[in-house]
């Protein structure tokens, strides 16, 4: 047994820091961590014993990425993002942290500079890894599985992992053949930056720019807008249909904790007992949507307004995607 063997091996504890280079935001988490090694030095088992320090900060890689036309991601928003990570590394430094690693995704697949951007991180002494879509997938399965707790999640719940450039809705896989893969995925490159584009350029026939805003939205341009989301996504898999519950490992800015703030703020308006949410169903998640409706940024700014937050002109697009 494996914990049997652990009393044999080499026990570190290290404080690592982790970053997340994402199409909306780059994340940080700093942890105490404890790592197993065998007698040849390999890593057999990592434990994380306590977060120090974590922290989301909006970079809007994926809407630059949408206003470019030469398929490339701009000076601008590169020095932003280097100037952020920089920043981030420093605190993480400060706190302790004595190995690094940083993870990209959608976007730096995408951009003609994605890895030439990369390389400039890189340079700061980060060593840094392109997620394939299918690797994100499994990320995001296996970060919900170590927050529950479980050994193996239920077979009716699922996995939806949102960000700004794609998405991933993955469950553990019913094959019991030897070889099969653990998972399954129903994946696309749809995500807050892209269904903002949509909104502005394709319904509202506005330009494309940095925090450009869609709003007030009309009833009829959100109907239009929906539409149009359906129609980019692919043929949804039979399985999809069968899943009872779905979970998700959410950031200060996910879409899924957007819903749940304006689902909160609603029920205090609505002068209810139970204002905090912390889940909701399809129907709870129209109702965000269609309150959002018809409101100018001014009006979106309160359920955005928490620090770091990326604004609320991406307040419609984000709930548009639930």
């Amino acid at each position: 047994p494996l914990d049997l063997a652990m009393e044999s091996m080499r026990r570190n504890v290290v404080c690592r820091a982790a970053f997340d280079i994402g199409s909306g935001s780059t994340k940080l988490q700093c942890s105490n961590c404890e790592v197993f090694l065998d007698a040849t030095g390999s890593v057999v088992k990592t434990n994380i014993l306590d977060e120090l320090y974590g922290i989301e900060i909006p970079v809007q890689f994926g809407a630059d990425f949408k206003c470019s036309s030469d398929g490339k991601l701009s000076e601008d928003i590169q020095l932003k993002g280097i100037s952020i990570f920089s920043d981030l590394l420093s605190k993480a430094r400060a706190i302790g942290a004595v190995e690094f690693h940083a993870i990209a995704t959608e976007v730096f697949r995408k951009a003609a500079n994605g890895s030439t951007y990369l390389d400039k991180l890189r340079a700061l002494g980060v060593p840094v890894t392109i997620l394939t879509q299918e690797m994100e997938a499994e990320l995001g399965f296996g970060s919900v599985q170590a927050v529950l707790m479980l050994s193996a999640l239920p077979p009716a719940l699922c996995v939806w992992d949102s960000g700004g450039a794609s998405f991933q809705i993955t469950r553990l896989s019913p094959s019991a053949e030897a070889g099969a893969p653990r998972i399954e995925s129903y994946m696309g490159a749809l995500g807050s930056s892209v269904s903002t584009a949509l909104l502005l350029r394709d319904v509202q026939n506005k330009a494309l720019a940095a925090n450009a805003t869609p709003n007030p939205v009309s009833v009829q341009d959100s109907v239009a807008h929906l539409k149009l989301i359906k129609s980019t996504l692919g043929p949804v898999p039979d399985w999809l249909e069968g899943m009872e519950r779905t979970a998700s490992c959410a950031g200060t800015n996910a879409m899924f904790t957007l819903c749940c703030t304006v689902l909160s703020i609603l029920a205090t308006d609505e002068g209810k007992e139970d204002t905090t949410f912390v889940s909701f169903d399809a129907a709870q998640a129209e109702h965000a949507l269609r309150a959002c409706l018809n409101q100018t940024d001014e009006q979106l700014q309160r359920f955005a307004a928490h620090a770091n937050s990326d604004g609320p002109h991406l307040v419609v697009p984000k709930l548009a995607l639930l």
